[in-house]
Order: C-alpha cells, then structure tokens, then sequence
C-alpha cells in the first residue's frame, strides 16, 4: 500500500510536470434543466423602497399589514424571491385565527408568475419562526389577469415628423403607470387613470384606450380583479393618427 507521503509527492511531481507547459484546456458547462427562480439580491431603489415597512414589522409578523411587509420582502439565493402577495384574516368562528396568504413570485423585473414549491416552503418556515403561536397560516396561488393595451393617440398633423420622439414618451407613461410597485391585489384598472397620466403630453388632441383580457365581459375601458388577483400587462400597442 502506497504511504499518505508517497501519493502527495506524486501529485506533487505531476502538478509540476505540467506547470512547464503553457497550455488551454477547453471545459464545457451543460444545464440539463432550465435556469430559473435565482435572484442577485435587491437593489439600493428597492431596499430604499421597503426599508419602512421592512421597520415596521419589528422582525415579526402579527398583522396583515406585517405578514404582506415580511412575504413581500422575502427571497432566498436559489428558489427566486416573493414579487407580491396579499394576507387575508379570516375572522369569524374558529377559523379567527387562520391567514390566507396569497402569494406570486418575481418574475424579471417587473412580472409575476406562480411559485415553486421550494419557495413556499422556505417561506412558510420563515413565517412559522415570526408568526404568533396561534395563528395558522396557509399559502396560496394568487392569479395574474394579464391585459392587452390599445392606445390610439390623435395627434394635429404638424407633429407628425416627431411621432417617434412622442411614441417613446407615451410609451415610457405607460410603463411606469404599470410599475409593479403601483399595483395590488384587487385592484381596478381604468381608462381613466392611465390617460390622466398621458394628459401632461400637452400636445396630445385626444386618446383612445381599450383593455383586453382572456374575459371578454372584463375587457374595455375597465378591468375588475377579485382579493387574489392582480392585473398586470402583456402587450402594449401605441398607435398614431395626426389630422
């Protein structure tokens, strides 16, 4: 049998036999399953941007407020992070004590899209070690309503050789009046919101907006959610006619 010493001067001897050699060797990395769910962490904006909440809990959960601040803010290195969510209380009989938690997770920047089940587990045990000792709390789907935007710009014919620069601008309102920090569970989309965010482009004559959903009787100038949905945008089309 080959002493400890004898195997170390070996892997010795040859480390420095190829050490006299200036040569690549070409390594090839595989996934044989698809990257998703990681997350690198927040950005200053956003600590910013929860930090109050983030305060207000006091490193536990008792309220709905407190259990929407601490899911909100959860995340973990390999199983993606908590994009919103949204407690309800049950507060009737003997289920007082029981919390809905309806939860859906970051997807990019700006989406949600379900979980996996990893993420809520790790979730619930993080819950479990805030919560108090009464209270049970059960994870649920919350649900995307995904909408299609039209909005038809009318604008005088002088302004036409500026279309693009008036497009990005109209474009750049209506992504940030989507931003996900603007939005909530059972919240209502109206036409009427978004075109008082377009009405400070002063040049605009007149605007048009139409929603589209999966439900054509929740389509058109409003879209409606229930407490576990939430509406976010799929497309957005920006169409021009100058007069």
């Amino acid at each position: 049998m080959i002493s400890f010493d004898a195997c170390l001067a070996i892997v010795s001897l040859y480390l420095a036999f190829l050490l006299r050699f200036d040569f690549n060797v070409p390594v090839t990395f595989v996934n044989f399953t698809r990257g998703e769910f990681g997350y690198e962490g927040d950005s200053i904006e956003t600590i910013k941007r929860n930090l109050p909440a983030w305060l207000r809990t006091q490193n536990r959960v008792v309220s709905g407020d407190d259990f929407e601040a601490f899911t909100d803010q959860f995340s973990t290195e390999f199983n993606g992070k908590i994009g919103k969510s949204k407690a309800i209380l049950r507060n009737y009989g003997c289920a007082a004590n029981v919390v809905d938690l309806y939860i859906l997770g970051a997807d990019g920047d700006d989406g949600l899209a379900e979980t996996n089940n990893e993420l809520k587990i790790e979730l619930q045990e993080a819950i479990d070690s805030k919560k108090m000792l009464t209270d049970k709390v059960c994870i649920r789907n919350g649900v995307v309503v995904e909408v299609d935007v039209t909005i038809d710009v009318t604008m005088d014919k002088f302004y036409r050789k500026f279309e693009d620069e008036y497009r990005e601008r109209v474009d750049r309102k209506t992504i940030g009046f989507f931003l996900l920090p603007n939005w909530d569970y059972e919240k209502t989309l109206r036409a009427v919101d978004l075109l008082k965010e377009l009405s400070s482009i002063k040049e605009i004559a007149s605007v048009d907006i139409n929603f589209q959903t999966d439900v054509a009787a929740n389509s058109g100038e409003t879209v409606t959610t229930k407490f576990f949905e939430i509406i976010r945008p799929v497309s957005i089309e920006i169409n021009f006619e100058f007069e």
